[in-house]
């Protein structure tokens, strides 16, 4: 396995993010020396789109992914004007290769409706032997000053505007309201930290974590909030809950709330009217 660093830039306005430019003759040069069979492309700017060409002008199958919606985060930048062309650009990068990966099938659908060709479902996997309830921690649960009879919840996420951070405060305000005591801790770091922080000053914040430290996190809260408000499932129980108290709570208040048992009563922290699934 050979890994080849590209040369790219920060964007200017969220530096922790960066995009490799056009890469065409290098990445033709390695492929050759290296007798590449086929070729996955992971991003859709510059050097991704440089790796598409290639791969097409060499005859190599090419499959693209498509995880993130860059066409909806415009808006959050300023420049919403310009959705329309992101989803025009994107459709054209992903159509010239062979197929395109989605991990859901809510995103599969979307793109096919949008002109969209060869969508392929590869859903996404999580390694249960470091995210497990296994590595619950007491130890951690202490140093964060919670005890275990008390409703631990977690964000995780990059701190920027398009992650919603602040759906994830209004639920866990009202979280607050039947469990005082509630603790939140906000696992990620961006550009809108220190705005973020200003929001929700009582929050534990721990900054960035590696997977390790953040599999720990994961299995000693009792509570995940999800705040993108395209996904489906907005909230769930990370694992079995150490209180009898604690029951599992939604944090969108367009989303269903997903039961764990015919005899859950699950609430709505954001707002009463949720439909209900066990």
């Amino acid at each position: 396995f050979v890994h080849q660093q590209m040369p790219g830039r920060a964007l200017p306005w969220y530096p922790a993010l960066r995009f490799g430019w056009p890469a065409g003759a290098a990445l033709r040069r390695l492929w050759r020396e290296a007798g590449v069979q086929g070729v996955y492309v992971a991003t859709e700017g510059p050097l991704g789109y440089s790796a598409v060409q290639v791969a097409r002008q060499l005859g190599l199958p090419v499959v693209s992914g498509f995880h993130t919606r860059f066409d909806e985060f415009l808006a959050h930048y300023g420049l919403g004007l310009l959705k329309p062309l992101g989803l025009r650009y994107l459709r054209a990068f992903h159509n010239r290769a062979d197929a395109t990966l989605v991990p859901t099938r809510e995103l599969q659908g979307f793109l096919q409706q949008q002109g969209f060709r060869r969508v392929e479902l590869l859903r996404r996997a999580v390694d249960t032997e470091l995210f497990a309830p296994t590595r619950r921690n007491t130890d951690l649960r202490s140093r964060l000053g919670v005890h275990e009879r008390q409703l631990l919840v977690l964000a995780v996420g990059r701190l920027a505007p398009e992650k919603n951070h602040r759906l994830a405060f209004a639920a866990f305000r009202a979280i607050r309201q039947q469990h005082p005591d509630a603790r939140l801790v906000v696992v990620g770091d961006g550009p809108a930290a220190a705005e973020l922080k200003q929001d929700m000053p009582d929050a534990l914040w721990t900054g960035m974590l590696g997977h390790a430290e953040l599999a720990r996190y994961y299995a000693s809260a009792d509570l995940y909030l999800m705040r993108r408000t395209l996904a489906r499932f907005c909230s769930g129980r990370i694992g079995p809950t150490r209180s009898r108290n604690h029951d599992p709570f939604i944090s969108s208040p367009s989303c269903k709330v997903l039961g764990p048992g015919a005899a859950a009563q699950p609430r709505c922290a954001a707002r009463p009217s949720c439909s209900r699934s066990s």
